[in-house]
């Protein structure tokens, strides 16, 4: 049985679940965006439901954005079938509401899904803020690799973001946080640090 990410204790995964998912860094990531409704991506929901450790968070989030494409909590969520049973296995419906600490801001909430961050916390936001604020951090002398770390992003998000590369209009509220959250003061610290060093 998996632990349900809602439950009001520390145990929530972080919002780097995608690093911890059974689909990270598997050399064959086409097998989670079958081509064909007619696909039954056996080998990717079987991976899924044996090895996932956040496959409830993949899940919620496929639900929360619409997402059609792909195997995520393993089911395939080009199936209506499979969408149904992912959203009923989420627990979406469920008549008790329970009380959840949301895991970016702390403020507790309720909801009848696994949901694990609340309204204010979920969604999205322009990116227009965030390649002006990288941009600047990267003329301040920051890398894209560093950029990367301290957001707990990838270093393409960053490249991507700082060029306003494949016409990304929003990102996620979760990466824009973390992003903006690094100060030039950071960049700063870092510079005097390595002359401390040298």
């Amino acid at each position: 049985m998996t632990k349900t990410v809602t439950a009001l204790d520390d145990s929530a995964p972080s919002t780097d679940w995608r690093n911890q998912a059974a689909c990270a860094g598997h050399p064959d990531p086409d097998l989670w965006f079958p081509i064909s409704s007619d696909d039954p991506a056996t080998e990717a929901k079987k991976i899924c439901w044996d090895y996932c450790p956040v496959r409830d968070v993949c899940g919620m989030i496929a639900v929360r954005t619409g997402e059609q494409y792909a195997v995520a909590g393993g089911y395939r969520t080009s199936d209506p079938d499979e969408r149904a049973q992912l959203r009923e296995w989420l627990g979406f419906g469920r008549s008790a509401a329970s009380r959840v600490r949301c895991t970016e801001c702390g403020a507790t909430f309720s909801t009848r899904a696994k949901f694990n961050t609340c309204e204010d916390c979920r969604g999205f936001a322009p990116v227009e803020d965030l390649h002006r604020h990288i941009n600047a951090l990267l003329d301040a002398g920051r890398s894209a690799r560093s950029i990367a770390a301290s957001a707990s992003v990838g270093v393409s998000t960053i490249c991507k973001l700082a060029k306003k590369e494949d016409g990304w209009q929003n990102v996620h509220k979760t990466i824009a946080r973390r992003i903006l959250a690094i100060t030039l003061d950071d960049v700063h610290a870092i510079t005097l640090d390595a002359d401390a060093v040298a």
